[in-house]
């Protein structure tokens, strides 16, 4: 599971403008970590 969460937002009140998405992946070290060890999990079981 991850730490950091991303968001949606409106950039306008305009309906045909497109939302604001920030998905902040990686901003936290745990995320980081995380990342890392599945790619190592993933290697072992593949490579």
């Amino acid at each position: 599971m991850t730490i950091t969460t991303g968001g949606v937002s409106l950039r306008s009140s305009n309906p045909k403008d497109a939302p604001v998405i920030r998905m902040n992946y990686l901003q936290s070290e745990a995320d980081v970590r995380l990342l890392v060890a599945g790619i190592r999990l993933m290697r072992q079981l593949f490579l």
